[in-house]
């Protein structure tokens, strides 16, 4: 391999590699700083000249399982003006760091992904104090730069059950934020609280950036997205308004077949009728002329899935007239409910 190819592979910006040693795991590079002369960082003399030549020796990342190890001969400056005098700065390394920027993510990426630390210890060579030290600065800068980031285009907001309350008996919840864009989450949140949520969020940057906000049928979230992000429209999960008529569906099945939760036919009235083999389609229906408000109710749940399925504006508004049509006509409470809601 070419020598200027050799030095843009293994070493860091503006050094030139002068040679290279090896011995067991280790790769030593001699190099030295290619940097120009610059400006006195006191009094800003625009030239400065060079005091003396010094030798710094930092470990840098691993390679095909070779630790690199730098020894650079950088420069030394003096100030003709002020008589100040200090080391140039060598890009990728810290002052007084003993280790590169490199070897720092280095050890972030092997305390992620090993089990334990012996296992960091061996890859990366460095004492456990060292690792403790660098994992947690690159959590730390992790951490401020999700805060720095704005907000995407379109968020989701969703609960999840955390932990049970042994005090009160109910369970605790947390507020998940969804980055949609890149298919991640943003901020997850011990609270459901709309004044506590707003509190927590109000760090980061570009709310009013936010246009699209897909969430569940919550009053809580509604109330607190509509003050929060003023210029997002709030579409509701398709996952949560088909969901709406699972309880109806259940206690109906609970009348017929008892409360037994493995019954066969609990998820297949369930789950959307175009994922089931056309043998048990044709059981359920024979199932359902028995029970006329469960097969009703269970049509319209059916019409639901049939409405997300819709491609294009006008076959989704025509799909949807015809099944508030029919829910008007009903004489079950849930299915009126259901148009309501819609």
């Amino acid at each position: 391999m070419p020598k200027t190819n050799l030095t843009q592979y293994f070493l860091l910006p503006k050094l030139k590699l002068v040679k290279s040693e090896h011995y067991g795991r280790f790769r030593k590079l001699h190099c030295e700083s290619l940097c120009a002369s610059t400006s006195c960082k006191l009094c800003e003399h625009p030239k400065v000249h060079i005091h003396q030549y010094l030798y710094r020796e930092v470990k840098d990342t691993v390679m095909r399982g070779k630790i690199h190890l730098l020894r650079i001969k950088f420069k030394r400056f003096r100030c003709p003006n002020c008589k100040a005098t200090f080391n140039e700065e060598l890009d990728g390394i810290l002052p007084h760091k003993q280790t590169t920027e490199r070897m720092q993510r280095e050890i972030y990426w092997a305390c992620e992904n090993f089990a334990d630390l012996k296992k960091v210890r061996k890859h990366t060579t460095c004492g456990s104090k060292t690792i403790y030290k660098k994992y947690y600065h690159q959590l730390k800068l992790k951490q401020k730069m999700r805060e720095q980031t704005p907000w995407p285009k379109t968020i989701g907001i969703d609960e999840h059950a955390f932990t049970r309350n042994k005090k009160r008996g109910h369970r605790d919840f947390v507020t998940l934020i969804v980055d949609y864009n890149n298919s991640r989450p943003k901020e997850l949140l011990p609270t459901r609280n709309s004044v506590e949520l707003q509190e927590m969020l109000r760090h980061i940057p570009g709310r009013e950036n936010v246009k699209n906000i897909t969430m569940d049928l919550s009053g809580t979230y509604r109330s607190f997205a509509k003050s929060f992000f003023p210029n997002a429209s709030i579409v509701a999960d398709h996952f949560h308004v088909v969901r709406l008529l699972h309880p109806a569906i259940n206690r109906r099945r609970k009348q017929i077949t008892g409360d037994k939760r493995k019954h066969p036919l609990r998820k297949l009235l369930l789950k959307n009728g175009t994922k089931l083999e056309l043998f048990q389609r044709k059981a359920i229906y024979r199932w359902l002329e028995q029970y006329p408000e469960l097969k009703e109710i269970y049509l319209a749940k059916e019409a639901l899935h049939r409405l997300y399925r819709c491609r294009g504006y006008k076959r989704a508004r025509s799909s949807l007239i015809n099944l508030m049509d029919w829910l008007a006509s009903t004489k079950i409470d849930e299915l009126k409910r259901l148009r309501k809601t819609l």
